[in-house]
This record gives structure tokens, sequence and C-alpha cells, in this order.
């Protein structure tokens, strides 16, 4: 998602989490994010209605007015009736309207978007209900099985192979030792996640994870385990680096020689051994 979409999606989930404040069921809050879930599919099918909503040239009304044609129920709150959305929630229709008001790098943004405020509603969910942290630690670990598996990571991607097949198969190898709610967005990723793209996929629900904790993630690979000394210190100074509270998570990489490569949110810092090898190179080169 490039710039403009990513500026629009940032006042959108700004909008989102002044919502919450008003909403005091977690259930109600997850039922918000399927909603979410389901308007990203609707959009994903109809490029007509996401052009629309993101055009430069209809107005802020003209957007609202369809919104409310397509999507309100007027008072209602929202009926869902064999997973058909008959209205959505107030709460959706207002997001929705904020992300109609802003430019777009691509409509087909949009749909992402929305996907990405469901799953962030769906886990701000699972927050007040004190299983975040195991959400975050089943990621983890699927992380480190597709990325120790490639035959199974290209099987769970592979679009050729019908969407049953590949979430069952994911079901059989991951329901024995993640949660429900795990499984539930795994299944999701696997079934909507384009081809190349299911471990990037992994790691911005893991990124999106450590956001709804209020949390910034750093993933630390190193060759041998870290001490709680060294830990509690690597704390202190990423999260002085990003200035906020950070969510450690380390991978046990035999092939990092000599320090240890650490990703923070989306920046990456080489501490190895090769990383210094090579900036000695390219000093003596220059």
């Amino acid at each position: 998602m490039r710039a403009a979409s990513a500026t629009a999606l940032g006042y959108a989930k700004q909008r989102l989490l002044d919502s919450f404040e008003q909403i005091t069921d977690p259930e109600k809050t997850r039922l918000i994010g399927d909603q979410f879930l389901w308007l990203s599919d609707t959009l994903q099918s109809s490029a007509k209605l996401s052009e629309a909503l993101t055009s430069t040239t209809r107005s802020g009304s003209d957007k609202h007015r369809l919104i409310d044609t397509a999507f309100s129920g007027g008072d209602k709150e929202s009926d869902v009736i064999a997973d058909k959305i008959t209205h959505l929630h107030p709460v959706v229709i207002d997001v929705l309207k904020e992300l109609s008001a802003h430019s777009w790098s691509d409509a087909k943004d949009l749909a992402e978007a929305c996907e990405q405020l469901g799953f962030f509603t769906i886990l701000s969910a699972a927050k007040e209900t004190k299983r975040l942290e195991l959400i975050q630690a089943d990621l983890c670990q699927i992380d480190r099985v597709l990325k120790d598996n490639r035959a199974l990571r290209n099987a769970l991607a592979m679009r050729s192979r019908p969407v049953k097949d590949r979430t069952v198969l994911a079901f059989e190898i991951f329901d024995p030792v993640v949660s429900g709610p795990t499984m539930l967005l795994l299944r999701r990723i696997i079934a909507r996640t384009p081809s190349g793209r299911l471990l990037a996929a992994i790691r911005d629900l893991r990124l999106l994870t450590a956001e709804a904790q209020g949390k910034e993630l750093a993933v630390i690979h190193t060759a041998i385990p870290l001490t709680q000394s060294q830990l509690d210190r690597l704390q202190i100074l990423l999260s002085k680096k990003c200035g906020r509270p950070v969510h450690i998570d380390i991978e046990i990489d035999p092939e990092v020689i000599g320090g240890m490569r650490i990703r923070l949110g989306a920046d990456l810092y080489e501490g190895t051994l090769a990383a210094s090898l090579q900036q000695a190179r390219t000093r003596l080169a220059g």
C-alpha cells in the first residue's frame, strides 16, 4: 500500500479507535471486525464500487449517499443472516465514510484497508478478553513453521489449489497447536492472500497484533538464545528507539554469525558480523 492509501488508512484507524471508547462488549467489537472483512470481500468483488468510493471527482456528500444506500440500516445495529450482512453497524458506516473522504493511490487499496481494519478490530476484541498475547505467540509459531517448511508454505499458497483444500490442510496442521481465534485469522489469510505473499501476510498480522497491544513488534534473529538480562536491555533500547513499548520475539537462526539481526516494525537493523564485514568492504571499495 503506497503513501496516499496508507495515510487514508491511518485516519480511518484513528476514527475506529475513537469509536472503541463507546463499545464495552468484546463480542460486539468482534462482530464489527467480521463486518469489515465482509466489506473487504464486497469491495474486492466490485471494482465499480471501490472506484466510486475513492473517486476524486465525486463529492463527499455523493459518496455518503452511496454508502447509506448500499450499506446503512438507519438506526438498526446490524443483521447477519446465513453469512449475509443486511445492514452494517454504524461504526463500520462511519469509518467507511472516513475512508472515502481521502485520496487513494489505487482504488483496489480500499478493500485491503477494510481487511486491515477488520483484523485490527478482531485483535482489539481479543485484547479485551485477554487472548491477544496468545494470538501473538501462535502467529510467531506459525511463522517459524512456514519459514522452515517450504513445501507446506507452497501448498497453502498455491492459488491453483481450491481454497477449501488449502484451509483444510492448514486446519489439520495448526489447529492442534494454536488457539481458535488464531486459526480463524489464519484461514482467512490463506484464503485471500495472493501467491508468494503468505509469509508477508503473517508478518503484517503480527505487526497489527503488536499494534493492538499498544506496542511495536521487534523480531530478533540470533544464533543463540539471549539471557533475560540481554532481553531487558534490548527492551529498554528498542522502546527508546521507537518511542513506545516493544513486544520482542526471538528467532534462533544458526546462519546469524556474530551479533543479531533486528526487525523493528518495518525497519531492519543489521548487527551481525557479516553486515560489519560488508560495510568494511564497501568503505575499502569507496
